[in-house]
């Protein structure tokens, strides 16, 4: 159940006299079941992952994927999200976690006519985004790291191999990109947060050299999803510029 269920169920516990004892086998019990669970879970991720790759290269995949409900994906991610809050040194250490990372987040997140929606796949990036932001919190504390900008050792962004930091940068481009022309239908969605989520994990990408040179060759050749996505920040900027003077005569 809910925290405040929990609280209840202990607070009903302390009253018939129990409380003590019961919240010692309580406590037991979650330390020694939780981190089994997490590796379940894990591996459980790991196969559902494994089994949608086999699925995607199928020659009628498209027509397969129809079929699937979205929260076959988003439900890996939110695996992926817990775990990485409640234990990252978890998933550094697991060996099923940076395959699925690169494989199928980072591999799917531009899998446009599979996963065709853009929410779906920004489950992806959120992902990612939660690895940086845990990742920034643990170099806020070492000052040395942040100075020199490099990886610090046991950062979960490392579970992305190169190529797939490298590969990863377009699709997340193009999913800035569209997630401004689409409103979910289900669920209210903060596109601003969104995109600033995104820019967060391309600005850590961007801080590895080889990734960077990445780009600056995409950006070189036909540069069509960049140009897109460089349109969109001068759209953005002037936007904001322009709502900006408007408020002036607010001010006045």
């Amino acid at each position: 159940g809910s925290s405040v269920e929990m609280a209840a169920a202990l607070k009903q516990l302390s009253l018939s006299g129990l409380g003590p004892m019961q919240r010692v086998a309580v406590g037991l019990r979650i330390a020694v079941d939780v981190p089994q669970q997490q590796d379940l879970l894990l591996r459980f991720a790991g196969l559902v992952g494994a089994w949608l790759t086999h699925l995607g290269a199928q020659p009628d995949a498209m027509r397969t994927f129809e079929k699937i409900p979205e929260h076959v994906v988003t439900d890996i991610c939110e695996v992926l999200q817990l775990c990485a809050r409640a234990e990252p040194q978890r998933l550094l250490s697991c060996p099923l976690v940076s395959p699925l990372v690169s494989n199928l987040v980072c591999g799917w997140l531009g899998m446009r006519e599979l996963l065709t929606s853009p929410f779906v796949r920004y489950s992806m990036a959120e992902v990612l985004h939660t690895f940086v932001s845990i990742d920034e919190l643990s170099a806020s504390r070492d000052l040395r790291f942040r100075q020199f900008g490099a990886l610090m050792p046991g950062q979960l962004i490392s579970l992305l191999d190169a190529n797939a930091a490298e590969a990863v940068q377009e699709p997340l481009l193009a999913l800035y990109v569209e997630l401004g022309l689409h409103t979910h239908a289900s669920a209210v969605t903060d596109k601003n947060s969104q995109r600033h989520a995104i820019m967060c994990v391309l600005r850590s990408l961007w801080r590895q050299q080889h990734v960077w040179a990445k780009l600056q060759s995409v950006a070189d050749g036909d540069g069509e999803v960049f140009g897109e996505f460089c349109e969109t920040l001068v759209k953005e900027a002037v936007f904001l510029l322009n709502d900006a003077l408007g408020r002036l005569a607010d001010v006045r």
